[in-house]
């Protein structure tokens, strides 16, 4: 929504009004002669054609054609509500930033620590998300704001982060798949596209940063064919990363795809099969699960540290091969999401997802 631009009243000249200061032009005398007899003739088309002119600039004026008050009035305050808006959004961004970038400084253990911050930021993440869906045509007017696309995509990466990390610190499992259903709809819409149509190398970080945590989210949930279709495009990626842009960081990256490679091998093989030679289904998490009990019990486990006991060992990122293992058995589902219960309008995800923004993800 553009705001209405005022405009100055038209003025429309009169004819029959001479200018300041000069003399009107005198009318022309009544024939004294007899009419000529009438013929057969037509008209001259010049004259009817001088005439036409004339007869356009002679039209009243209308009142859609002289902005009223009433109109002038509206138009300021439509302009002022697009300005609320875009300066509402700005200070709902900075603030999810902020809240964002401290998460790192949470300690590992203590819930009533670094819980009422993943609180606060999940709030403020909701009231984001919302609010650009909301305006998002507003907002994406060069005129206002100017939205990019990657920039939505950005703040929908960002979600994801934040819900995995969730996942990471209470083992819930759904979490886990709140964060699968951003990032796949990150892919799925393309939001980071236009990299090297804009010859813009942090454009692709990103892009490539977002390939990364989308494939560790990939391996939790045991998603083996999203992971290899996710590896040989990030490969692609960095092929081009390298050759467009020959960064200096462009080891680096190889050797990220070299990780994930072998850390997708390692956990995917070998297979174990019975004496006839059939796959025998394995897998690491506590199943099947048992119902409620009656009766409580009188201990529960609260917090787990999970530490790698290999100083060597096949990593990705952060997480090694043992630490993922028992990341699995520690796993439990949960009803509850922190993002909030109420749906909001949009395209809903195909994939499993607690009740919360991410049924908003287009």
């Amino acid at each position: 929504m553009s705001a209405v631009s005022e405009k100055e009243p038209v003025g429309v000249a009169d004819p029959a009004q001479a200018p300041e200061g000069q003399a009107p032009t005198p009318l022309a005398e009544p024939a004294t002669t007899a009419p000529a007899p009438a013929t057969d003739t037509p008209p001259n088309d010049d004259t009817t054609n001088k005439l036409a002119p004339q007869q356009q600039q002679e039209q009243p004026l209308t009142a859609d054609s002289v902005p009223t008050d009433a109109k002038r009035e509206a138009d300021l305050q439509s302009a002022e509500r697009d300005k609320e808006t875009v300066e509402e959004f700005q200070y709902l961004l900075e603030k999810s930033q902020h809240l964002f970038s401290g998460l790192s400084d949470l300690p590992e253990i203590g819930s009533k620590y670094w819980q009422p911050h993943f609180q606060r930021t999940f709030e403020v993440y909701t009231k984001l998300w919302k609010f650009q869906n909301q305006h998002r045509l507003l907002l994406e007017n060069p005129v206002h704001y100017g939205l990019k696309r990657w920039e939505v995509g950005e703040i929908a990466s960002k979600i994801g982060q934040l819900y995995y990390r969730y996942y990471l610190r209470t083992s819930e499992t759904n979490y886990l798949h709140e964060a699968f259903v951003f990032y796949d709809a990150i892919r799925e819409r393309n939001y980071f596209r236009g990299e090297l149509s804009m010859k813009n190398s942090a454009l692709m970080i990103k892009k490539l940063r977002y390939y990364a945590r989308f494939i560790v989210v990939c391996l939790q949930m045991n998603s083996t064919g999203m992971m290899l279709q996710l590896l040989e495009e990030v490969k692609s990626l960095v092929e081009v990363y390298a050759t467009v842009f020959n960064p200096v960081d462009k080891m680096e990256w190889a050797l990220v795809v070299k990780e994930m490679a072998l850390f997708m091998q390692a956990v995917c093989g070998p297979v174990p099969v019975d004496d006839a030679g059939v796959t025998l289904p394995a897998s690491y998490r506590l199943v099947p699960r048992r119902g409620r009990v009656e009766k409580e019990p009188k201990f529960r486990l609260q917090e787990a540290l999970v530490v790698g006991n290999r100083p060597t060992q096949i990593k990705f990122s952060e997480l090694t091969l043992d630490m993922y293992y028992v990341l699995q058995m520690l796993e439990r589902e949960s009803s509850v999401n922190p993002m909030g219960a109420a749906p909001s309008e949009g395209a809903v995800s195909a994939e499993p997802s607690a009740t919360g923004i991410s049924e908003s993800v287009r």
